[in-house]
């Protein structure tokens, strides 16, 4: 058996007593903490109830739940037993489902209760009802561990911002490689408590904030998802349980800054350190100096892919420029290539391939290891990478490529922008024109901020790159990790072609 999956395995053997998970979310009050050794031992019913279910290694189990215990022993009970877990998003629409059912290839689907949209006539279901998975399985005896080198761990889908989603399927022992590196990375161990208060249905809260503390030996502190009203409540938890560490994405940064209202949490983050890591999506600078300076706490980027999972991350104690994304993890290799300098990135934790829709075969999208990741970068003489936008986003205005990311940069440096997104648009003459997507903060008048933002962009843009129209949004179509869904942005903007400036 691989090395990492014995690391993982031996983690939660019966005389590791250190906690490994804080649950607030099954009852809040009494909060209820699990050892490793008793997490690894539910784990190993589960994985006992999971074969009474009819499922073995190598099948595969679509799940269906929001973010709880019986998630995240679903998770665990379906490595032990080595069977294929296959996340979906509960909120997503019905039809969105179907597609992902059928190109999972799912064998089941387990969900909370009856779902009458849920097209599953080629899979069965299995309805958990009001019981909790602990009691369910508290009758069995515990299942051998069961994974092995070849074990497909999960199959993840791609956000879909501008495509439908690909069906990415990872090895186990890879994905444990990528979480152990990444939390060497941070100096991350024992010590560690993280706070977990992203979707467990999408890679970010699986892997960044399950399998990352689990291997680094910390606790994860289970807490509601973090949604417009968590958000008032947010610092509860993390105060309570004395959490050193949370993953957020920008969204949720800017958020918790445009809600503080409490003194005794500010207090409270400038006594006591947190690392609060941030990935998913672009960091804008306004955002992360609003949120750092508000808090008093150092904000740590990361970049990563659902193909090629964790990559590159600042860390404490490393210096990076504020805009960076870090340096690459330990055994990743990358590479800019082409006049854009597009990254490509070589890894040893790479997916083992795409599911094919069609004959359900493994479909390697690497070129001689390497992925195409898509983006642009720059890379210092310090060895910080940075990412400056998307070979798909780029704009070519008259001949001239214009980076929707420096362009989005630049229009958030005025303080009456609340967010921004910048697309390319068909133009007779142009080839593409530059369209600027613009949130204004609720005390900013429209007018008066258009009329700042053309002359701001007068004083800090080439002439290509400035905008030649400016649109009012009250918010941004964005998937569930925060990513701006800029397809539907265009697609908007092309079926409203009239509605743009004033």
């Amino acid at each position: 058996m691989n090395t990492r999956l014995e690391q993982f395995h031996g983690r939660f053997q019966t005389n590791n007593l250190r906690p490994a998970l804080i649950d607030t979310l099954s009852s809040p009050g009494e909060p209820r903490t699990f050892s490793y050794a008793e997490l690894g031992e539910q784990a190993a019913r589960v994985a006992s109830l999971l074969s009474q279910q009819g499922l073995g290694p190598g099948d595969r189990l679509a799940v269906m739940l929001p973010n709880s215990l019986d998630l995240v022993l679903l998770y665990l009970g379906c490595l032990h037993g080595g069977i294929t877990v296959i996340p979906l998003n509960p909120e997503l629409p019905a039809h969105e489902v179907a597609f992902l059912l059928q190109l999972s290839q799912a064998k089941r689907i387990v969900t909370r209760e009856q779902n009458d949209n849920l097209d599953i006539r080629a899979m069965e279901l299995w309805q958990l009802g009001e019981k909790g998975l602990i009691q369910k399985a508290a009758h069995l005896p515990p299942a051998p561990w069961q994974a092995g080198d070849e074990h497909i761990i999960g199959i993840f889908f791609t956000s879909g911002t501008t495509s439908r989603p690909k069906a990415v399927c990872h090895l186990a022992w890879r994905m444990l490689d990528n979480a152990a590196t990444f939390a060497h990375h941070m100096g991350w161990n024992e010590d560690l408590r993280l706070l977990h208060v992203l979707p467990m249905s999408y890679m970010a809260g699986f892997l960044n904030t399950i399998l990352v503390p689990f291997m680094a030996g910390g606790c994860v502190v289970l807490a509601p998802r973090f949604d417009a009203r968590s958000a008032l409540s947010f610092w509860q938890p993390v105060m309570s349980q004395q959490a050193n560490a949370v993953w957020l994405s920008p969204t949720m940064l800017a958020l918790l800054s445009r809600l503080q209202r409490d003194p005794g949490v500010v207090r409270w983050t400038r006594a006591n350190p947190l690392d609060v890591c941030v990935g998913t999506a672009p960091l804008p600078a306004a955002v992360r100096m609003r949120f750092e300076e508000e808090f008093g706490l150092k904000t740590y980027q990361s970049y990563g892919m659902s193909e090629i999972l964790l990559v590159a991350g600042q860390r404490p104690g490393h210096h990076c420029d504020a805009g960076s994304v870090g340096s690459p993890l330990p055994g990743i290799k990358i590479q800019l290539r082409g006049q854009q300098k597009v990254l490509w990135v070589n890894t040893p934790h790479a997916l083992a391939g795409y599911l094919d829709p069609d004959r359900g075969e493994l479909i390697s999208p690497l070129t001689d290891g390497w992925m195409d990741t898509g983006d642009l970068a720059k890379l210092d003489e310090t060895g910080c990478l940075s990412i400056t936008g998307r070979k798909k986003d780029l704009i070519i205005h008259g001949g001239h490529n214009v980076s929707p990311a420096a362009v989005e940069a630049c229009l958030l440096q005025l303080e009456g922008v609340e967010d921004a997104a910048v697309i390319g648009l068909p133009h007779d003459f142009h080839g593409e024109e530059v369209v600027a997507l613009v949130i204004a903060r609720a005390d900013h008048d429209w007018q008066s901020l258009y009329a700042e933002l053309l002359a701001h962009c007068r004083r800090e843009l080439p002439p290509h790159a400035r905008p030649t129209r400016f649109i009012q949004r009250r918010d941004f179509p964005r998937s569930v990790t925060g990513k701006i869904q800029k397809h539907l942005l265009r697609q908007d903007c092309l079926g409203t072609a009239g509605a743009a400036t004033p």
